[in-house]
């Protein structure tokens, strides 16, 4: 893992907004009804 952190880190690939969109993704393919950008923003 924190060798994919590191190429990421080189290549300037945000991994939060990676990581926020593959929710998304899941969240839709398995019919939840709240993703991780909801969850977080309804804790603010």
């Amino acid at each position: 893992m924190k060798v994919n952190i590191a190429i990421a880190s080189i290549n300037k690939i945000d991994l939060t907004e990676i990581i926020l969109e593959k929710d998304k993704e899941a969240s839709i393919r398995y019919d939840h009804k709240i993703n991780l950008t909801e969850f977080i923003g309804k804790r603010k």
